[in-house]
């Protein structure tokens, strides 16, 4: 089996995030998000496991819309996340923020981790490669990340 390997400053995005019930981390604070991605698998008619391009334009689409934005946890059950207009409200923790709509993601996981994002990216990866073993890693800073695969 072949693995190739993408990684670098342009597989990154930067975004906010809170995790609710943490000391440090359920203040509102950002991450420059660094993606890793191993894709293995047997070599194609090509002699590639797979085009790289292939790979890094997929995973471009994937983290694109995660870029400067607040991500929030839609299915956190101690978060309240309520869409009025244009601006979005959450409340928890007895903290309350409202902010324009254009600069909230709200995806579809219980938390906003490194751990729950690599699985995040997997999983739209994997759609898109069905044959091929892939393993996410997301880094929050140079020493520290999270790893899914599947």
């Amino acid at each position: 089996m072949y693995t190739v390997t993408i990684k670098g400053a342009a597989h990154s995005f930067s975004a906010a995030h809170f995790i609710v019930n943490h000391v440090k981390c359920s203040r509102l604070h950002g991450h420059n998000f660094h993606v890793e991605i191993d894709a293995s698998g047997p070599l194609n008619e090509d002699n590639f496991v797979i085009d790289f391009m292939k790979i890094k334009e997929k995973l471009k689409e994937v983290i694109k819309p995660l870029d400067h934005h607040l991500l929030l946890p839609g299915n956190a059950p101690d978060v309240s996340i309520q869409q009025e207009g244009n601006s979005v409200t959450i409340e928890f923790s007895g903290k309350k923020y409202v902010f324009p709509q254009q600069d909230v993601v709200v995806l579809d996981l219980p938390a906003i981790t490194s751990e729950l994002l690599a699985k995040y990216v997997h999983e739209r990866l994997q759609e898109s490669f069905e044959n091929m073993d892939i393993i996410v890693r997301i880094g929050e800073t140079s020493t520290s990340e999270a790893t899914y695969s599947g």
